[in-house]
């Protein structure tokens, strides 16, 4: 079983078009964008059209079993394996119409919001691809708390997610769709925290949550003035560091910031 992280990180670009109200309330007022899954940058992230429909036999049974227990918790056993015995004889996943299945998943999955988190918060690709070539930031955050604690480490994969049918509540097309991404992304080691119903807005992280701030080692003064005031301003006032370049191999190493 993988070891689970005692932070998680989240990196954060900062530009010319950046919105500085946004980021400050991050600190002033503990929000947390979560985007919907069409705003990812990947078209193969959260591709609902992407996922396949299995057809086993077995996933099938524990499917409509899941599904006679939801809707019919008054029968006993036997009453359950008789009904399920007869869909699957009647190969019921050749008669349903996946295409419809699939719309109405979409009107449904892209309503969530998602949060995505890592591991590891020194990784050179991910401060030029999501904090702007190193000049924007980085927030640590504590793992083990109700907020937080709910995220899902993600899995790679080679082919496309699976789910067996339509269920309810929504946790295999979530765990298909959300936690699954291509091999290539593995180096993120990411974790994805999911609001059902909650995309393209602002959800609160516990106070006390955030733990430390780090600058890449691109970032303008002007910038580090401006966060290191607003966190310096929060009530459990987080840790801030800066990345430096590491002087002989490529990498980062942290260093307390002073304000200067």
């Amino acid at each position: 079983m993988p070891e689970i992280p005692t932070h998680l990180f989240r990196y954060f670009s900062i530009n010319d078009q950046t919105n500085f109200k946004w980021i400050e309330s991050i600190f002033s007022e503990r929000k947390l964008f979560f985007p919907t899954a069409d705003m990812f940058n990947d078209p193969f992230d959260c591709n609902v059209d992407l996922v396949r429909f299995s057809r086993d036999k077995e996933k099938w049974k524990q499917y409509m079993e899941g599904m006679a227990k939801r809707k019919h918790p008054d029968w006993n056993r036997s009453t359950r394996r008789s009904w399920v015995t007869k869909q699957i004889n009647n190969r019921i996943y050749d008669k349903i119409n996946f295409n419809t299945i699939r719309e109405n998943l979409k009107k449904r999955f892209y309503q969530n919001g998602i949060l995505c988190l890592t591991e590891v918060p020194d990784n050179l690709l991910m401060w030029s691809h999501y904090a702007n070539g190193h000049r924007g930031f980085c927030l640590c955050f504590e793992h083990n708390n109700p907020f937080f604690g709910e995220s899902v480490q993600v899995e790679y994969i080679e082919e496309y997610p699976e789910i067996t049918g339509p269920s309810y509540p929504e946790e295999e097309e979530i765990r298909a769709t959300v936690f699954s991404k291509s091999k290539i992304w593995e180096y993120e080691k990411e974790w994805r925290l999911v609001k059902i119903g909650g995309g393209k807005q602002d959800h609160v992280y516990p106070e006390g949550a955030l733990k430390a701030v780090f600058f890449g080692c691109q970032m303008e003064n002007t910038h580090k003035h401006m966060i290191f005031k607003w966190a310096n301003s929060m009530s459990i006032v987080p840790e801030v560091l800066e990345y430096r370049r590491e002087k002989r191999i490529f990498g980062l190493k942290p260093y307390q910031w002073k304000l200067t």
